[in-house]
C-alpha cells in the first residue's frame, strides 16, 4: 500500500509538472485525492523524503524535492504510448521552469502544443523510449555538474530527432 501511494504521489507530481521546490497538496488533500488514510499518506511521504523526492518542511508544507528532474527521467522510462509524450513534456517543463524565465516557459508550451498537433504528420521515425531516457539523463547530469557546454550539446542532440522528422516530411 505504501509503495503504491509513493508511486501515485510521484505520478501526481509529474502530471502537474511540479518543479523542485513547488508545494504539493496538503496531507488532507492527498488523503482525498488518493483515497488513503492519514498514516498511509504520511508513511509514503516519509519514504519519498528519504529518497529526496519530496521535502517535508514542518509548518510550511510538503514540497517537491531536489530529485524532481531525476523523477521526470524515471517517469519517462516507465511511460508508454501517449504517456511517453506527456512524461517527455513534463521533463522539459521541469528542466526549463528552474530558469524562472516566463517567456521561455511560454515559448516551450507553444512548441509542445504545436508539436503534438502535427506529430502525426511527421515522418515516422521510431523513437526508442530508452534512447530518450538516456538523453534526458545526459542532460540532467550536465546540468547538475554545472557544465553548460555539455548541457547545450546534450539538448541539441536530443532535439535532433525532431529536426530530422520535420525535414523528412518537407516537400
Amino acid at each position: 500500500m505504501a509503495r503504491d501511494l509513493q508511486e501515485r504521489i510521484k505520478k501526481l507530481s509529474i502530471e502537474r509538472r511540479l518543479p523542485s521546490g513547488a508545494v504539493l497538496p496538503t496531507e488532507p488533500e492527498l488523503m482525498t485525492l488518493l483515497g488513503a488514510g492519514r498514516n498511509s499518506v504520511r508513511e509514503a511521504l516519509k519514504a519519498l523524503q528519504a529518497m529526496g523526492i519530496v521535502e517535508i518542511r514542518h509548518g510550511f508544507g510538503t514540497h517537491v524535492g531536489p530529485r524532481s528532474l531525476a523523477l521526470m527521467v524515471e517517469g519517462l522510462a516507465a511511460a508508454r504510448g501517449a504517456g511517453l509524450a506527456e512524461a517527455d513534456r513534463a521533463f522539459h517543463a521541469t528542466l526549463y521552469r528552474g530558469l524562472e524565465n516566463v517567456l521561455l516557459g511560454e515559448a516551450l508550451e507553444a512548441f509542445w502544443d504545436a508539436f503534438h498537433r502535427v506529430r502525426t504528420d511527421l515522418a515516422e521515425v521510431l523513437r526508442d523510449p530508452k534512447v530518450t531516457c538516456r538523453q534526458h539523463r545526459e542532460i540532467v547530469d550536465a546540468v547538475r555538474s554545472g557544465d553548460s557546454v555539455r548541457a547545450e550539446a546534450a539538448i541539441r542532440h536530443h532535439f535532433l530527432n525532431i529536426r530530422t522528422r520535420a525535414t523528412s516530411t518537407a516537400p
